[in-house]
């Protein structure tokens, strides 16, 4: 039992240290950064560089508002959430 209890200290003061740092690498700077896609086809696009088709569609999606979308084409496959032959969700901060 005590080598459990030495154990589970060391783990939550290692973890008390780092994780503070770790969680906060990943968080950005308000609305001036731009976050990051999950998903391969996903590509960090601004919404002003949309076409007019997409743009309104961006605007909805763009929860954070910080003028940043994820988008994905899907040639072929149908109008996706645009109507555009793309997916667009917002971008992770």
């Amino acid at each position: 039992m005590m080598r459990f209890t030495a154990k589970f200290a060391a783990v939550a003061i290692v973890a008390a240290i780092g994780l503070p740092g770790i969680a906060s690498a990943s968080r950005g700077n308000g609305d001036q950064d731009a976050g990051r896609c999950t998903g391969r086809p996903f590509v960090l696009v601004k919404i002003s560089d949309l076409d007019a088709a997409e743009k309104a569609r961006a605007e909805k999606v763009d929860r954070n508002g910080n003028g940043s979308v994820c988008r994905k084409d899907i040639p072929g496959q149908g109008g996706g959430n645009t109507g555009n032959n793309s997916n667009l969700k917002d971008d992770k901060i």
